[in-house]
């Protein structure tokens, strides 16, 4: 395991809030996905934090059950950046085809009077100082 994929890891389990014991039910429950079959629970938390703290290296076979439990595909383990949590990443695919739909639909609205078209300066810059009106009168009225 090259220098690194420790901190890497305990930066992925942190990010996502998960203890030693909720990263090695994850990475069972990866496993079990695969049909693979994982070492007691103390023995899998004694391995994640060898793992952290680059005591050991971390097999092919680990990489892949970490990268199922964090929900990222196998070429961005040890990323330096720690990634969102998985309920935040959507397929490339998926991702484009929202915001093809966003845009279609703001254009729609826009067509239709319903909302501003804000790449108009004038119109963004109006509605900007609408909105901090509108909060400061929020602001007083709870004074």
């Amino acid at each position: 395991m090259r220098q690194g994929h420790g901190q890497w890891l305990r930066e992925q389990r942190q990010a996502r809030g998960w203890g030693a014991t909720e990263t090695a039910r994850r990475l069972r429950a990866a496993a079990r996905s695969a049909g693979d079959k994982l070492p007691d629970n103390h023995c899998l938390i004694v391995m994640i934090y060898r793992w952290e703290d680059d005591r050991s290296g971390i097999s092919e076979r680990y990489r892949l059950h970490y990268c199922r439990a964090l929900g990222i595909p196998p070429a961005e383990f040890g990323a330096r950046e720690p990634e969102p949590p998985p309920a935040a990443i959507l397929p490339d695919d998926t991702a484009l085809m929202l915001a093809e739909a966003a845009l279609m639909l703001t254009a729609a609205l826009q067509a239709r009077g319903i909302i501003p078209d804000l790449t108009d300066t004038r119109t963004a810059t109006d509605l900007v100082a609408r909105m901090h009106a509108a909060r400061r009168e929020l602001d007083g009225s709870r004074q």
